[in-house]
């Protein structure tokens, strides 16, 4: 009987660390997801920002 409990009581602690485990780790994916989804639109700025700029330098050397 006590065996049985040592068991069961086992089994809850291992489900519950693992469920534990699969929370952290979604919260942690979101995070990193939100973070990788700045870093992308940082990203896309500049990126915008060097055309604004290169058109600005085409503009100014077509009309000279």
């Amino acid at each position: 009987m006590v065996l049985i409990k040592y068991i069961m009581n086992s089994v809850i602690a291992l489900f519950s660390e693992t469920l534990n485990l699969l929370v952290y780790k979604d919260s942690l994916a979101k995070i990193f997801k939100v973070e990788i989804l700045s870093k992308l639109e940082l990203t896309r700025r500049e990126f915008s920002d060097k055309q604004l700029v290169i058109k600005n330098i085409a503009i100014k050397y077509y009309y000279n």
